[in-house]
Formats: structure tokens, C-alpha cells, sequence
């Protein structure tokens, strides 16, 4: 092979290996920042949620201590009717609801609301929940019964001064919430459902899923809070988990925010600039590969070539050629220089013979 052919060959070679080298360090370095760049929106949109959320419900559990305090001040039956009749209260709650210590029987601001001859507040959980706190709380999400609506109860105690006369609360529907978690689709990489920290899923996109533990969706028992995601599987496909508690006065809800993305779909974003990159790779490669080759062939492969032809035509005897580059001052013009030294000389020596003849 020529070293007219081999040199640019190698020289291409270099630029190749350059070039790719480069791009991989390029892609990697890109395709890390997206994945990175990503999660980082995920957790702060999981925390936006969060805290929309959490300010949201805190005002009911606001209202209800509210609530609690004008009671107080002048207790008696009237008074609790007449502040749970606030108008206020119907726009906040589905339903405002308590009972009394001294027989259990039910008092709201609906008139047409009937739990039944048997219902006895002071045997409900909403009830003892309410007595044991110090200020407004949250019962954990459940169906009604008559609607089957996802609901929450702020409630909260009845007191007269520092005695203990009741316990009242006001019926939040979830569902308002749900909509607005489920619908967070992260660009349709992912979907947000609401569960409780014991694992229980109280509302997900599919609905099916509603009702039922995290591990008939994941391959875990409980959901974990942690800075990083959770790397596991769903459906026999990698899934990554982020749990974000909802941010609240009190300690005692357990509501949190689950947040699931197709790691593979974050990482379309990085297989479509792969593409790219290779493209540019391929196009960087060539046009400088053509830069180079016709670079050198002008300055060093097309004198080599005429120096050649030079050196041959004097191995035929033509001793009267012209060397081109012998102006230059880099390599190339010391051996054009070399050669028509030997051409010189080849020419004396031959005329001393001549002449000694």
C-alpha cells in the first residue's frame, strides 16, 4: 500500500477514535444530566403536589379548631347548632356532624341526615379519635357507605371550658384531591396515586388498584421515604418509587403521595440524542477527514508524489529534470534539495568520464 493512501488513512483512523471518544464522553455526560434533570422535576413536582395538598386540608383542620373555640366560649346546644349552621361550612365540608356525651345522638348542620335509630357517636372511632386530641385531626380516608365517595373527617372535641361535652368533625371528599394527583402523568412517563403509609392505596389512576396494598402492584410491602428513588418492579418491568408525605399541622394523618416512572420512557429523551450524536459523530468525522486529506495532500502528499516521479526520471537518466520544492525550507524541501544534489553530482560524475575518455 502507498504511503500516499496510508497516511490518510491513519490520520482518518486518529480522527475516528478522536471523535468517538469524544461523543461518548458527550453522550454520557448529556444522557446523566437528563436523567438527573428529570428526577429532580419529579420530586419537586411531588412536593408541589404535596404541599397544595397539604395547605389545602390544614385550612379544614383550621376551620374546624375554629370551630372548636366558638363552642367553648358560650357552650351550650344552641350554640353548637348554631355554628355548625354556618354557611360557611356547607361551601368547606360535605357534612358537618357530632354527638353529645350525654347520649350519643347525632347533631349536623343537614337536616335530612339520619344515621339511624341505633347510631351512637360515642361507639364510633371518629369519636374516641377526637376526644384523645388536643386540637382538630384527621381520620384515615373511607368510603361512605350511602355514596360510597371517598371521604376524610376533620374532628375535633366539644368542650366547655377544660370539660370534655362531645365530639364533632366535618366530612372532606377526597376525590377533589385524587383528581388532582392522578392526573399528574410526568409527560406520560409515570403516574401519582394516593395511599397511606401502611401501603394501602386509596386512589390510583386504575381504579381496579383502589382499595388494595402496594404489593399487588409493586414488589414491595410498604412504601419507604427516602431522598432517592426506590429502584423495583411492576408488571415485570423496572419501575422507580417515590413516596412524599403530605404536609401537615398534625402528625396523625398518614396520607402520603406515591409517584411511579418508567425509567425506560425518562430515557427516550437520551436514545433520540444518541441518535443525534451519532449523527454529528459521523459528519464531524467526515468533513474533517476531508479537511485533513486535502490539507496534507496539498502540502505534503502531491510533493512526495512529484519528488518520486523527480527520482525516478533521474534513475532513467534524465539528469536535466526539475525538482520542484527545492524554495521550500520544511522537510519536504530538504529532500527535494538532497535530490537534486545527487542529480548534480550524478550529472558531474558522468562528464568527468566523458571527458577522461
Amino acid at each position: 500500500m502507498k504511503i500516499t493512501i496510508k497516511i490518510p488513512l491513519v490520520a482518518s483512523a486518529i480522527i475516528l477514535a478522536f471523535f468517538f471518544v469524544f461523543n461518548s464522553i458527550q453522550y454520557t455526560v448529556m444522557r446523566d444530566a437528563i436523567y438527573a434533570t428529570w428526577l429532580n422535576n419529579v420530586t419537586e413536582t411531588s412536593n408541589s403536589v404535596s404541599n397544595y395538598i397539604g395547605e389545602w386540608l390544614n385550612g379544614k383542620l383550621n376551620i374546624i379548631n375554629m370551630m372548636e373555640h366558638y363552642i367553648a366560649e358560650d357552650y351550650s346546644a344552641e350554640q353548637i347548632q348554631s355554628v355548625m349552621d354556618n354557611p360557611l361550612l356547607k361551601k368547606e365540608f360535605v357534612l358537618i356532624f357530632g354527638a353529645l356525651e350525654t347520649n350519643g345522638k347525632p347533631v349536623s348542620n343537614t337536616p335530612g341526615w339520619n344515621p339511624g335509630a341505633t347510631w351512637d357517636g360515642r361507639k364510633r372511632d371518629w369519636y374516641t379519635q377526637a376526644r384523645s386530641a388536643n386540637k382538630a385531626v384527621f381520620t384515615p380516608p373511607y368510603n361512605d357507605s350511602a355514596t360510597g365517595r371517598l371521604l376524610i373527617s376533620a374532628v375535633a372535641r366539644i368542650m366547655d371550658h377544660k370539660k370534655f361535652k362531645g365530639a364533632f368533625g366535618g366530612d372532606i371528599e377526597l376525590q377533589t384531591i385524587a383528581d388532582i394527583i392522578n392526573e399528574v402523568n410526568f409527560n406520560k412517563k409515570g403516574y401519582a396515586f394516593l395511599l397511606k403509609q401502611n401501603g394501602l392505596i386509596v386512589s390510583h389512576p386504575d381504579k381496579t388498584f383502589n382499595g388494595k396494598t402496594i404489593d399487588n402492584l409493586f414488589a414491595i410491602s410498604v412504601p419507604e421515604v427516602r431522598d432517592g428513588f426506590i429502584e423495583t418492579t411492576g408488571n415485570e418491568e423496572n419501575i422507580l418509587l417515590k413516596f412524599t408525605p403530605l404536609q401537615l399541622d398534625n402528625k396523625e394523618s398518614d396520607l402520603m403521595i406515591g409517584v411511579a416512572l418508567d425509567p425506560e420512557k425518562i430515557m427516550e429523551e437520551s436514545e433520540q440524542l444518541k441518535s443525534l450524536s451519532i449523527s454529528l459523530f459521523l459528519l464531524g468525522a467526515l468533513i474533517t477527514s476531508l479537511t485533513l486529506f486535502l490539507v496534507m495532500r496539498q502540502l505534503l502528499l502531491k510533493p512526495l508524489v512529484a519528488l518520486s516521479k523527480s527520482a525516478e526520471e533521474i534513475s532513467h537518466g534524465n539528469l536535466d529534470i526539475s525538482i520542484e520544492g527545492v524554495e521550500r525550507e520544511d522537510e519536504i524541501g530538504l529532500m527535494a534539495k538532497a535530490i537534486h544534489r545527487m542529480s548534480m553530482s550524478i550529472k558531474f560524475a558522468i562528464e568527468r568520464l566523458k571527458s577522461s575518455s
